[in-house]
């Protein structure tokens, strides 16, 4: 409060009185205080500045401390280099990569004028081209795989339909899955029936009659080296004067009538005449054992003499 005031408000005496008390305690405050009244730093104090509490960092979890300078920003270098790849495995993915457009080209490099389909001078220079003869049962494979309708014809749809589901565009593909192929119609039981099925829609062009000469070569590209009964059954077909064709009943018939009766040697042992065989295959059973009766005949007659 100024003395101005004071002086207003206290009589002579005690004006006198405050003034006195007031140049007592200035003294005091100007006198300087002794080293050791001031308090010693502490050690942990004098080692480090106090740390605070920092931020979380985003990406660890972890928290810093509040005094610590921001990292300087580093530009990366953007002259990064490229890990090396194997020319070699690249080449062979490409490889194996499927590409429809270059198993249309395939199909026109083999197609006739009118590029819709490959007549038989392009099956026979494609059958070339991948190394199979016109008689080899994996070209009734492939027919069966291009799910082809006719003879001596590839139209572009069952060409390019049905080796994309093989996944197969060029002939270095094509050859190297013939084996595979070939093994799929002798080792699975199902596949063969299928391909055999088809074989006889393929061969009649959708018709219900196959000749007895297509039949006889047919059974001896498609089970000749699986039954015995292939060379005698052809025998008897074009010995016998009933039948000028086979139907498809027939057909598949001749199939399951392999895998049932049994060996001729052991003279049929599961045949049982009141089995529905159709009648052409009982006739063929009666045949083979008039035959083998008179060849006994033949052997003993020639022992007599």
């Amino acid at each position: 409060v100024p003395l101005f005031f004071l002086s207003l408000l206290l009589s002579g005496e005690e004006m006198s009185s405050f003034s006195s008390l007031l140049f007592r305690s200035s003294r005091s405050l100007l006198r300087p205080l002794p080293f050791s009244s001031f308090p010693s730093p502490s050690a942990s104090s004098l080692s480090s500045p106090k740390k605070g509490r920092g931020r979380k960092n985003t990406v660890t979890g972890t928290e810093g401390s509040g005094n610590e300078e921001p990292k300087k920003q580093t530009k990366k270098s953007t002259n990064k280099k490229e890990p090396k790849t194997n020319k070699s495995s690249k080449n062979v993915e490409n490889k194996n990569e499927f590409s429809r457009k270059a198993l249309e080209g395939l199909f026109d490099s083999y197609a006739d004028e009118s590029k819709t389909e490959i007549g038989v001078d392009g099956i026979i220079q494609f059958c070339s081209d991948i190394g199979v003869e016109l008689e080899d049962p994996v070209l009734l494979v492939i027919s069966w795989i291009l799910s082809a309708k006719e003879q001596g014809k590839f139209t572009r749809d069952e060409f390019v339909e049905g080796f994309q589901s093989r996944k197969v565009d060029s002939v270095v593909k094509i050859k190297c899955k013939l084996p595979e192929w070939r093994a799929e119609m002798s080792s699975d039981p199902n596949t063969f029936k299928e391909i055999y099925k088809y074989s006889f829609t393929f061969y009649t062009g959708g018709g219900k009659h196959l000749d007895l000469e297509t039949v006889s070569e047919l059974l001896s590209l498609l089970t000749g080296s699986l039954f015995s009964h292939t060379s005698l059954f052809c025998e008897f077909l074009l010995q016998q004067k009933s039948y000028k064709s086979l139907n498809s009943d027939q057909w598949l018939s001749y199939l399951e009538f392999c895998k049932t009766v049994g060996s001729f040697e052991d003279d049929f042992p599961n045949y049982d005449v009141n089995d529905p065989w159709p009648v052409l295959l009982d006739e063929y059973v009666s045949w083979c054992r008039e035959n083998k009766k008179t060849k006994q005949k033949e052997e003993e007659e020639s022992e007599d003499d």
